[in-house]
């Protein structure tokens, strides 16, 4: 739901409201991790290290969605964000 408001506060260039949502959505992936760091892939029957993976996007995608909200700059926004 987060996700969805970030999404429309930044079409809307709404800075502040999409920095607001960015960490809201943010938080809320860290928890969820938190929760259950492991799943099961009931497809192979292996564990997926759900911690490694919001790693690599909090440090990749997560990162420039957040650069461009800093920056103010809805194209670059448009282009991360999707």
């Amino acid at each position: 739901m987060a996700l969805d408001q970030l999404w429309f506060a930044g079409k809307k260039r709404n800075w502040p409201l999409a920095q607001y949502y960015f960490n809201e959505s943010r938080g809320h992936i860290q928890w969820l991790v938190r929760k259950n760091p492991m799943i099961r892939n009931n497809v192979e029957q292996k564990d997926v290290d759900l911690q490694g993976i919001f790693d690599g996007i909090d440090t990749s995608s997560l990162a420039m969605v957040k650069d461009a909200i800093e920056k103010k700059d809805g194209p670059t926004f448009d282009k991360n964000y999707s």
